[in-house]
């Protein structure tokens, strides 16, 4: 069943329910079913004639929660379900039109299929409750058409028929007046008319590129993620405070609702918006404006993240590689040093000197290996002051305990990046020549055992 409140002979928001032309067996059985009692109701009130009419005005009263009238259409299936539970020949809307031509007889349908089904008329407390519903749905809505729908499903809840569509969208369109009226006052209390006709004035203009206008360039989405994707971002951030968006609490305004309205300029070009009365024009871009900084400070903080993740993979692996090159030439050098030293045919100062050139090992990297020592040994000293249970540990201990992870300890608010990149390549060369030292001395012991 489709609900839709609307049809060209109803003229704009003034709609009637309709049927689909094409009835699901689904639809048909679960929503469109005449019991035993309902069969013996109508058999009891009515001739043969008027039999089926008056089972497919309980049918669709039922189901819409508005009755039945001369101009509404309804889907062959449903008709001839009708039929069959009668044993009669499926009625047509031609004969349906013919049988309510008198407005006695359709009013006399609708009222005993009204009280049949437990349908009630709308009362002013009832109207009170539901003029009251709608002005706190209202707060929400983008559209009195939301207001309509949201009154006929509230009066069918409640069992209660649903009057003409001029009524209800009548009310509907009060409440979406009256919280208008409220957002507007919000709106001028907050934002002053030079702002806002600067605001008109800037959306409407041309970006510098002369390609599309301010307006046309906060609605368009964010490309793939990419480090222009990110300052285009903080470009438009920049632009929505320089007309000073920022500065909107519009506290008065409940978010849905501005989202709302900034759907509204979304769906619509331009020109339209441009259109629109001065009221409703400064309502709607207002409210553009300000959920398109929220949104865009949200994908700022989301692509600011990533990229922080990609710079931090992209040096993680740089980082990697290079270690892999250094690793793989001193290992190198180490083999072309052996080789040197087990050399007998050259004197011993003659290897030991060029093993130390191939090592590498000039004054100026001793000496910086000496001092990043020299700041390990001072940090140890000044952590375990702080600390009791390192001061408790063995010096060898605390020191395998200090330089843990990739690298020694974390000392950069007092060195710089580049002093703190030397110290933990030191402290990797301490480490391994630890580790290889227990080990030999390990060895040492078990020989001697």
């Amino acid at each position: 069943m489709r609900k839709d409140f609307g049809g060209p002979a109803a003229g704009g928001f003034e709609r009637r329910i309709a049927l689909s032309n094409r009835l699901s067996d689904f639809d048909l059985e679960q929503f469109f079913q005449l019991n035993d009692d309902d069969m013996a109701a109508i058999g009891k009130q009515f001739r043969t004639g008027h039999r089926a009419p008056a089972a497919l005005m309980v049918l669709f009263m039922r189901a819409a929660g508005r009755p039945l009238d001369r101009f509404t259409v309804l889907p062959r299936s449903l008709l001839r379900y009708v039929g069959e539970r009668f044993n009669t020949t499926a009625p047509t809307i031609a004969s349906l039109r013919a049988i309510y031509q008198r407005s006695q007889t359709l009013y006399k349908h609708q009222l005993w299929a009204k009280n049949h089904i437990g349908l009630k008329e709308l009362d002013p407390m009832a109207e009170a409750d539901l003029v009251a519903m709608l002005a706190l749905h209202a707060a929400e809505a983008s559209h009195p058409d939301d207001l309509v729908t949201s009154a006929c499903h509230w009066l069918y809840d409640h069992r209660i028929l649903i009057p003409g569509p001029r009524r209800v969208l009548g009310w509907a369109r009060d409440a979406f007046a009256t919280i208008e009226a409220h957002i507007r006052q919000a709106i001028d209390s907050e934002v002053t008319p030079a702002v806002l006709q600067r605001c008109r004035e800037s959306a409407y203009s041309l970006r510098p590129d002369g390609e599309a206008t301010h307006l046309e360039w906060l609605k368009t989405p964010s490309k793939r993620h990419g480090s222009t994707t990110v300052a285009e971002t903080l470009e438009r951030i920049h632009y929505l405070k320089t007309l000073g968006v920022h500065e909107w609490p519009l506290g008065g305004i409940a978010l849905p609702k501005q989202r709302a309205y900034a759907q509204q300029v979304q769906a619509r070009r331009p020109a339209k918006t441009r259109e629109l009365k001065e009221a409703r024009q400064t309502i709607e871009l207002v409210c553009f404006l300000r959920v398109s900084l929220l949104e865009l400070t949200d994908v700022a903080m989301h692509q600011g993240a990533r990229r922080s993740q990609q710079l931090f993979r992209e040096a993680t692996q740089k980082a990697k590689a290079s270690r892999d090159r250094s690793d793989s030439v001193a290992r190198n050098q180490a083999r072309l040093a052996r080789d040197v030293l087990r050399d007998p045919a050259k004197a011993l100062h003659v290897r030991c000197a060029e093993a130390d050139q191939l090592q590498g090992l000039a004054r100026k990297t001793v000496r910086r290996h000496r001092d990043n020592l020299w700041a390990l040994g001072g940090e140890l000293v000044r952590r375990r002051y702080e600390d009791d249970e390192l001061a408790r540990m063995d010096v060898s201990e605390a020191l395998q305990q200090l330089m843990q992870g990739d690298g020694g300890p974390f000392m950069a608010s007092r060195i710089s990046e580049a002093e703190q990149d030397s110290l933990d390549a030191t402290c990797r060369k301490l480490r391994r020549f630890l580790s290889a030292s227990s080990g030999t001395v390990g060895m040492q012991k078990n020989t001697h055992k």
